[in-house]
């Protein structure tokens, strides 16, 4: 059976970059991954026209729509962007939560026609993230121009066990649950979403 092509948009990341050079593949899926560095550009190009099968979102845009019903799309618990806010990166540390910016969606019409893409996208963007980090954490050669970065690893290693950036629900739980009491509190949705439902079942 021939590959599932796939339009895929998104920064290119450091953990995305395999996806994009194509050392990392997707199971069955044949992925064209489109570079925008303007992460706006994508989610208007997506809401408007659902012009990609796959791409970075806004969190809380989609939680948004997710909570008002009017969502085209479903959510993989891949998180593309994360960051500290200014005057908020003591507390959050302290709590251990590194702020979720962005994850992925896919098209909920090709979901529902091949859902099998779920998991194997879930899949393709952990083993990306997993050669990122590999590659960072190599003594011999700094690959970022961050003098530091050596300190920073061992400081992430201590205030996050290893991974600061982990994909699945479990390990992000309180980060998300944070995220929804935040637009909650803000009246950007009337009450809670239960996590589990915000993301389509992945497996293996």
């Amino acid at each position: 059976m021939p590959a599932l092509p796939i339009t895929f948009a998104c920064g290119l990341y450091d953990r995305m970059l395999t996806l994009h050079t194509g050392d990392v593949k997707p199971d069955g899926i044949d992925l064209n991954f489109v570079v925008i560095d303007n992460p706006r550009e994508i989610f208007d190009r997506m809401t408007g026209r659902l012009e990609f099968d796959v791409c970075e979102m806004s969190s809380s845009e989609y939680i948004s729509r997710f909570a008002a019903k009017k969502l085209p799309f479903v959510a993989l618990p891949v998180f593309a962007s994360r960051v500290f806010r200014h005057g908020f990166i003591v507390v959050n540390r302290r709590r251990r939560i590194f702020p979720i910016m962005h994850l992925i969606v896919i098209r909920k019409d090709l979901y529902e026609r091949h859902p099998f893409v779920a998991t194997s996208l879930h899949r393709a963007f952990a083993a990306a993230k997993d050669w990122a980090w590999q590659k960072m954490r190599y003594p011999g050669t700094l690959r970022y121009m961050l003098p530091w970065l050596a300190a920073d690893i061992a400081e992430v290693d201590t205030l996050f066990g290893g991974d600061c950036w982990p994909y699945g629900i479990e390990p992000n739980r309180a980060t998300l649950e944070a995220l929804v009491a935040y637009m909650v509190e803000q009246g950007l949705i009337a009450a809670p979403v239960p996590l589990e439902e915000l993301f389509v079942p992945t497996y293996g």
